[in-house]
C-alpha cells in the first residue's frame, strides 16, 4: 500500500553534524567580516554602480532556470506530469528550499508532489534521487570538458593562492572531512543515499532514453546557473572568462551542497568569493559578483515561490 513520504524531522535538522558544521561556518564568517570589512563596504559600493542591463539579462537568466528545471522533473516522471503545475511546484520549491537546510526542503515538496501524482514512494524517491544525481553528474560532465578545451585557465597554476587562503581553503577541507569520517550519522546518510540511487538508477536503465534527456537538461541547467555568475561578475566589471567562472560556480555549489544551512546560505557564498579570489579577483569587485549573483538567484525568488506556494497548496498539489 503506498503510503505519503516521509518529512524530515527536526532531528535531522539539528543532528550533531549540523552543529559542529554551525561552528566553523560561524568562524569562518566571523574571520571574514573582522579581516575584510573594509572590503564588504567597497563590495557594496562597486554593487549599486552594477550595470542595470546585464543584471536584468540574469534576473531573466534566473528565470528560465525554474522551466527549466521543471522540465527535468516531467521527463523523469513515471507517471504522466502536467508541466505549468509541475513550473509551480518547482517555484514554490524555491522558497520551502530558502526554509529548510541543504535541499530538505525541496526534496519533501517534490516527493510530496509526485506521490499525490499517481507515484508510489518508491516512484517518488527514484525520481527525486535521480534528480539530484543528474545535477552532480552534469557539473563533473563540464567541467572534464572545459579542462580539455581549456586546460591552461584551469590547471592549479591559473590560481592565485596566498598562504592566508591556503589556510582557510585547508580548514574547510579538514572540519569537513572530519565530520564525514567521525560523525556515524553523516556515513550512514551517505550510505543510505548511494543505497536508495543505486536502486533508483536501475529503475530508469529500463528507459534509457528518459535518462539521457534529462541529463542534457540538468547539464544544461548547470551552464545556464554558471552563466548567471558570469553575468554578474562582467555586471560589477569583473572580467574573467566563462571556463574560469565556471569553475569558480562549481566551487561555490560544493561548498554549498557541504553547508547545512538554507540554500546553502554563507557557504555559497564563501565559497564563490574564494573562488574569484583564487583567480586574483580584487576583493571589492569579488563580493559585489557574489552578493549580486545570490540576489538573483537567492532572495529574489522567495516572492514568487512564496505566492507559488500558497497557490500549489491550494490546488492540492502538495
Amino acid at each position: 500500500m503506498n503510503q505519503k513520504p516521509k518529512k524530515p524531522g527536526r532531528g535531522g535538522l539539528f543532528s550533531a553534524w549540523h552543529l559542529v558544521a554551525y561552528i566553523v561556518i560561524a568562524g569562518l564568517l566571523a574571520y571574514a567580516v573582522d579581516s575584510q570589512f573594509s572590503h564588504f563596504r567597497s563590495g557594496i559600493s562597486v554593487l549599486a554602480e552594477a550595470n542595470l542591463l546585464l543584471a536584468l539579462a540574469g534576473l531573466a537568466l534566473t528565470a528560465s532556470t525554474f522551466c527549466i528545471a521543471a522540465g527535468i522533473y516531467r521527463t523523469l516522471a513515471l507517471s504522466h506530469l502536467r508541466y505549468l503545475r509541475t513550473l509551480a511546484v518547482e517555484i514554490a520549491a524555491a522558497f520551502v528550499n530558502r526554509l529548510l537546510p541543504a535541499g530538505i526542503g525541496g526534496l519533501g515538496l517534490h516527493g510530496d508532489y509526485l506521490h499525490r501524482q499517481k507515484h508510489s514512494v518508491a516512484e517518488a524517491t527514484a525520481v527525486v534521487s535521480v534528480n539530484n544525481a543528474l545535477g552532480i553528474v552534469g557539473n563533473i560532465i563540464l567541467l572534464v570538458i572545459m579542462l580539455a578545451v581549456w586546460p591552461h585557465r584551469l590547471s592549479v597554476s591559473a590560481f592565485n593562492f596566498s598562504p592566508g587562503k591556503a589556510l582557510i581553503v585547508g580548514v574547510v577541507v579538514a572540519a569537513l572531512a572530519i565530520v564525514i569520517i567521525a560523525v556515524r550519522r553523516v556515513r550512514v546518510e551517505l550510505a543510505s543515499f548511494a543505497r536508495n540511487f543505486g536502486r533508483s538508477l536501475r529503475t530508469y536503465l529500463r528507459c534509457p532514453g528518459k535518462l539521457l534527456v534529462a541529463l542534457a537538461l540538468a547539464t544544461t541547467l548547470t551552464l545556464v546557473y554558471a552563466l548567471i555568475l558570469y553575468v554578474s561578475s562582467r555586471a560589477v566589471g569583473v572580467k574573467l572568462a566563462y571556463s574560469s567562472v565556471f569553475v569558480v560556480f562549481s566551487v561555490g555549489t560544493l561548498i554549498g551542497a557541504a553547508t547545512p544551512t538554507p540554500g546553502g546560505l554563507v557557504g555559497v557564498e564563501a565559497g564563490l568569493f574564494a573562488g574569484f579570489a583564487a583567480y586574483g579577483v580584487p576583493a571589492a569587485p569579488a563580493l559585489a559578483a557574489v552578493l549580486l549573483y545570490r540576489v538573483l538567484t537567492y532572495w529574489l525568488p522567495l516572492i514568487p515561490g512564496l505566492v507559488a506556494l500558497i497557490l500549489v497548496r491550494r490546488a492540492h498539489l502538495v
